[in-house]
């Protein structure tokens, strides 16, 4: 069974795929650009996306990134019970 952090991890990662996706053309290119111009320019972006996600959405980086989530979420889950124990103990003694 996947941990949270591993599902997280996986997210991550299925959005960075998702960034990484190459550009299309939408329609058939009209004016001074031609359609072999417009297919070099779009290579030239895809290939600098395809490089710039491999720098910044590393897979170590993504289960970091994981991991800070789900130690946050357990810290900030912990808090919350603290603050309702106290809250219900404060209210309990009659002190709210």
């Amino acid at each position: 069974m996947p941990t949270i952090p591993t599902l997280k991890q996986s997210f991550l990662h299925t959005q960075s795929r998702l960034l990484s996706t190459p550009l299309s053309i939408s329609s058939t290119p009209s004016g001074p650009l031609t359609g072999p111009l417009i297919n070099e320019v779009i290579q030239k972006v895809n290939a600098l996306i395809r490089t710039h996600n491999f720098h910044l959405y590393p897979a170590p980086a993504l289960r970091h990134v994981a991991e800070q989530i789900d130690a946050h979420y357990w810290a900030a889950s912990a808090l919350d019970e603290g603050l309702r124990t106290t809250m219900q103990a404060l209210w309990g003694a009659g002190q709210i």
